[in-house]
């Protein structure tokens, strides 16, 4: 009896750090399989119906409906549905730098392969159907389909109790980088304070005055103000602007204190490097 399958492949990526390439669905007979094998790119498979056994790097898993497993690159795989009761699934190729990172926040470690579905079996049906009759090339839909797509990655649970290694590096990073860009787009405001960031962030201004100091070296207050300078020194370079204008423009209300600043960070006052520059 033959295969009866359907399997979609696409090539219109929205983000090119995390895009879907492949779609497909299988009803199985009893005992089918695949591998032993390899495959190039991320592939998961949503059970939701049936069970099955999931076999990869000497690990065997006994999976059944309401679970995923996932295939990564250059594994040798193998899986077969089960005699009595084979399985059903969906599956979703994957691709793109950023997948550990997103499985990750699933709580998926690059050593894990297989999970629990959070969605329903009716409702993880009705995502990949629509998805699958989706009109992938038109890129007016994309938005639409790629919604669809990230409520499917979301659907996924590893383990629990799974805590990474270096989460708090990783946050202390992401922490430092929200702040960096904070500080670009508000340093033309003289209101703007640590007290403002951390706020924005919901943290304590003093734990992301020390993080910011152990990621870039420098006090907040300090790469604040090298910051504006730096700006105001592009400013000047330009010719079109007074000292009066540059120190407004980069959030210093007192001109003097500008000229004070810039003149210790550039070893000149601020006319004089307007006229050198």
């Amino acid at each position: 009896m033959a295969r009866i399958y359907r399997d979609i492949f696409v090539n219109t990526p929205v983000f090119s750090d995390f895009y879907f390439y492949n779609i497909g669905h299988e009803n199985c007979r009893s005992k089918h399989e695949y591998g032993p094998n390899i495959r190039e790119k991320y592939i998961i498979h949503y059970i939701v119906n049936g069970q099955g056994t999931y076999k990869v790097k000497d690990q065997i898993f006994h999976l059944k409906k309401g679970q995923f497993f996932i295939i990564r690159p250059n594994d040798i795989i193998h899986y077969q549905a089960d005699d009595k009761n084979p399985w059903e699934y969906y599956w979703l190729g994957i691709g793109g730098s950023k997948i550990e990172d997103i499985l990750t926040s699933c709580n998926i470690h690059p050593h894990s392969y297989v999970g629990q579905i959070k969605q329903s079996n009716k409702q993880i049906k009705y995502l990949f159907e629509l998805l699958m009759k989706s009109k992938h090339f038109d890129y007016l839909k994309l938005l639409e389909i790629y919604t669809v797509f990230f409520q499917l990655i979301n659907s996924l649970e590893g383990e629990k109790n799974f805590t990474l290694p270096n989460l708090s590096k990783m946050t202390k990073k992401r922490y430092s980088k929200s702040f960096i860009l904070y500080v670009q787009n508000s340093y033309h405001l003289s209101s703007l304070s640590i007290y403002h960031i951390a706020n924005s962030m919901s943290l304590n201004p003093s734990y992301l005055s020390q993080v910011i100091k152990e990621e870039l070296g420098v006090t907040p207050i300090s790469y604040l103000k090298g910051f504006r300078l730096h700006k105001a020194s592009i400013l000047l370079e330009m010719g079109n602007h007074t000292v009066s204008e540059t120190a407004k423009q980069v959030g210093y209300d007192n001109e003097q204190s500008f000229s004070r600043a810039f003149k210790q960070r550039f070893g000149v006052p601020p006319s004089r490097y307007k006229g050198n520059h």
